[in-house]
């Protein structure tokens, strides 16, 4: 895929074994990977932002 998101750092870190922040992590193979906030923590307008992030770089790959 082009892009890759988990949903919180925590399925993060168990897949990758590296802690991290939420948003854009290192390429892997020929994906984006970003990690984004977990439903029910914090407000939802994170999630919002999050999500509207992908989007962008999803138009922007499919310019590509």
């Amino acid at each position: 895929p082009r892009i890759v998101v988990f949903v919180g750092k925590i399925t993060y870190k168990v897949f990758s074994k590296k802690d991290c922040d939420f948003g854009w992590q290192q390429d892997l193979f020929n994906s984006r990977v970003y990690v984004m906030h977990f439903p029910t923590r914090g407000p939802k307008l994170e999630r919002i932002a999050d999500l509207l992030e992908i989007k962008r770089a999803l138009n922007t790959l499919k310019q590509k």
